[in-house]
This record gives structure tokens, C-alpha cells and sequence, in this order.
């Protein structure tokens, strides 16, 4: 059986082939190059895998419109890039698989793209913050969080938040041993947010139930290293 050597033209064309758009005499051409070549063979075989794969993929609804951005890059600089040998099916699967692989990475399922800054939202809290609630009261504050989260979550902004241990900490110091630190009046929590610049982040941090009731949050982009 005939190798594959690195100048063949028909290597090149097989998505052609595969997507339809070859001619009848390059189609037959092609054919009868095939059943010599077993690298040519091989390769369609991967390729219509990949279309298989591709179009098992559940139909997902973008939930934002994704296209001005990418017609911004494309009609961006003076020259146009060079046309894809890859036709326009195999394209197509390759960009679907791509895409499942992202959104499974990134978003555990969810059809949002990370924004790209992170940030800790600080949540500050007076000493007398629900001073006199009772458990029931608490219970309801702490639900009004969860529900933020979860529609900051379901957005793909907040990543995750913990509340810190009420009571005593410590402060370090050089020096001597650690200092107590009297927690109450300080910071109670925090979450982690994703967010596209401090704009966004704003009214995100906004939006928290925290500041219903007396609180203030202070809002730090995490540097990226």
C-alpha cells in the first residue's frame, strides 16, 4: 500500500471531498487515490468522526450575541488572512467540539464565557450588624445571600464566598507571638467574582443584600500572575 509522502495534493482536499464540493472527475480522482493511500484513508476516517461527534452535540443558545466581537477581529488591520483549505463542514464540527470542550473547562455546563478580571468582594460589617436578630432572622439573611450568589453563579460572575467565623482571630506580626483580633466591626465574608472590568464588578457588588443591611463591601482586583 501507497504512504502518504508529503507532497500530496489530495492529503489537502479530503474535507472538500468529505463536504461535497469536488467535482465529479476530482471526486472520482480523489477516489481512486484513496484506495491506495492508507495515510488519505485514515485521515477521512477521522474526519467524518469528528463530524459524527459534532453533530450529536446538543443545540445550545448562546446567552449573548458573541458575533460583533468576532466580525471586530475579522474586519480589523488591512489584510486579510488566507483562505481556509478546510471546508466549511469539517469547520464547523471542529468549532462545535471546541466549543463543548470550553464550556465543559470553564463553566461546568453553562453556556456563559468566564469574564476575563477576578475580584473579592470584602464584606464589612458594623459591630451591631444583626446584633439583636434572632436565629430565624439570620437564617433569612443568610438566604438572601445564597440567592445572590446563585443568580450572580448561574451568570458565571460569582465563582465562589465564604462567611469567616464570627469571634476572635489574630493578627502576625515580626516579632513576638500573634496578636488577638477582635473581629467585630471587620470583615465578615467574602466572595470571588469574575467580571469583564471594575464597572462590572460594581454592579454586581451593588446588587448584594449586604448593603440592605447597614454593610459596605469593598470591591480588589485580583492581579493575575
Amino acid at each position: 500500500m501507497k504512504e502518504r509522502s508529503e507532497n500530496d495534493p489530495w492529503f489537502e482536499r479530503l474535507s472538500e471531498h468529505l463536504d461535497g464540493e469536488l467535482d465529479s472527475r476530482e471526486s472520482a480522482l480523489l477516489t481512486a487515490h484513496l484506495e491506495q493511500c492508507d495515510a488519505c484513508r485514515a485521515e477521512l476516517v477521522a474526519l467524518r468522526t469528528l463530524v459524527t461527534a459534532a453533530s450529536a452535540l446538543p443545540d445550545w443558545a448562546p446567552a449573548r450575541d458573541l458575533w460583533p466581537a468576532v466580525e471586530a477581529c475579522l474586519t480589523s488591520g488591512s489584510r486579510r488572512a488566507p483562505r481556509s483549505r478546510v471546508g466549511p463542514l469539517v469547520a464547523l464540527a471542529a468549532a462545535a467540539l471546541l466549543v463543548a470542550f470550553l464550556v465543559d473547562r470553564f463553566v461546568g455546563g453553562s453556556v456563559a464565557p468566564p469574564a476575563t478580571e477576578r475580584f473579592v468582594l470584602l464584606l464589612h460589617e458594623p459591630a451591631e450588624l444583626l446584633a439583636s436578630a434572632d436565629a430565624s432572622e439570620i437564617e433569612a439573611v443568610v438566604e438572601r445571600y445564597r440567592e445572590w450568589g446563585r443568580a450572580w453563579g448561574a451568570k458565571g460572575n460569582v465563582e465562589g464566598g465564604e462567611k469567616l467565623a464570627d469571634g476572635e482571630g489574630f493578627v502576625v506580626r515580626p516579632g513576638d507571638g500573634p496578636e488577638a483580633l477582635d473581629t467585630r466591626g471587620g470583615i465578615g465574608g467574602f466572595f470571588l467574582i469574575r467580571a469583564d472590568d471594575y464597572e462590572q464588578a460594581l454592579v454586581i457588588a451593588r446588587s448584594h443584600p449586604h448593603l440592605d443591611l447597614g454593610g459596605w463591601i469593598e470591591v480588589r482586583r485580583i492581579e493575575e500572575t
